[in-house]
């Protein structure tokens, strides 16, 4: 999840974003892979995922 400041940038306050209809398959299987790269957050690997689309 991502807050941002008035500059646009990313700063450290995170707040719960929840994605409605997201599938326990889907969540899960990035939840693996978070794990799998280094502990990235799953917020993290979705929004990298996202920034791709």
């Amino acid at each position: 999840m991502i807050n941002m400041s008035t500059s646009g940038e990313e700063n450290n306050e995170r707040k719960t974003v929840t994605i409605r209809g997201l599938s326990t398959d889907i969540y899960d299987r990035v939840s693996r892979l978070a794990k799998e790269t280094g502990g990235a957050t799953v917020g993290e690997v979705v929004n990298d995922a996202s920034r791709g689309i």
